[in-house]
Order: C-alpha cells, then structure tokens, then sequence
C-alpha cells in the first residue's frame, strides 16, 4: 500500500505537478498538516465511490479504468467532491439514481469543515479532463494489467473508457509505469 500512496502523493494536489501557488492551494497545504488521518488520506490518494445503473454501490480504486459510461462516480479529494456522470447513466431514465448521488456527495459535504465544493461533471466534458488528472491513467496499462486492477470490466466499458482516453493529452505514467521506469533506472 504504502507503493500506491508514494504513486498518488507525487501525483496529487499537495505535490504533484499541477498544484498552484494560488490561495486555495496553499490553504489546502496549511490544512493538510491539521487533519484528521482520514482526510489527509483522502488529499493523498482520492476515494471513489461507484454507482452503476442498478444503483449498485462499491469503492473503486482511483484509476481511469473507474470512468465508465455506466457509471455514476462519487470522487472524494478531502477538499473537493466531483460526482461524475457516464454517457450511458445521464438519462432521464436514471434521474433518480443521479439525485440520490448528488444527496449523498451534499451529505458528506455539510459534515466537513471548511464544506468542500460539490462539482457536478460528465463523460466528455471540460471538468472531465481536470478529473483524468486527478486519477492514475490506469487505460494506458495492457489488458492484463487492466484486468487485474478491474476483475469486472466488461470488455466493451474498457474499450469505451481507453478509445475516449486516448484524446486527452496524459503526460503521466500510469502507476504500473512509473514504478517500471524507476526499477530500469537501477
């Protein structure tokens, strides 16, 4: 674990390359040092709560991999909650299971203080590439590898999440990469 924690923390907002010099930022640095373990753990390494079409709920690790277009993802970064929304669930016909997404990312909101921002994004939007970011590229990893970290992708959701993926200019390793290329430096 403490691998993924290493992969995540020089990837995240605390010292990651696209932290900012700007308030928030730095607020958030200041912070960090007064949390609680929870929530520093949540800044490090983001927590994502899933939902799928059925209303089915599981905790996903923080990959790529986790943006599915049936699925409704409840990304957790300590400061921010993003509630992600896939193609496939952003119908009317699944209204209810988004509303009940949005109640509970606003419930674990109002028990936090300072409350975090709530953004509502979608499969294909602007707010999706900042989330990319946020998320170990886990697409750019081989099938097999892909299959290990998600035993329950469907074929079809994999392809759909790496093909739309692809678009985005990642400059980062994946997290199966990154240590890769640091065992071939030796």
């Amino acid at each position: 674990d403490l691998p993924d924690l290493l992969y995540h923390a020089r990837n995240g907002p605390l010292l990651g390359r696209y932290f900012e010099e700007d308030e928030k930022s730095l607020l958030l640095r200041e912070n960090f040092l007064n949390m609680d373990c929870d929530a520093a753990m949540r800044v490090i390494r983001p927590t994502i709560r899933s939902f799928d079409s059925t209303g089915a709920f599981e905790y996903l690790q923080p990959s790529t991999l986790a943006l599915q277009p049936t699925r409704v993802l409840l990304v957790d970064h300590g400061s921010m909650l993003t509630l992600w929304i896939g193609n496939a669930v952003a119908g009317p016909v699944h209204e209810t299971l988004r509303r009940t997404c949005i109640d509970e990312a606003f419930r674990i909101a109002l028990s936090r203080c300072p409350i975090p921002p709530v953004l509502q994004i979608s499969a294909g939007s602007e707010g999706e590439k900042n989330l990319v970011h946020c998320l170990n590229p886990g697409h750019r990893d081989s099938r097999e590898e892909q299959l290990t970290d998600f035993p329950t992708i469907h074929d079809e959701d994999r392809e759909a999440v790496c093909s739309r993926l692809r678009g985005y200019a990642i400059v980062d390793y994946s997290e199966r990469e990154y240590f890769r290329s640091i065992f071939r430096r030796r």
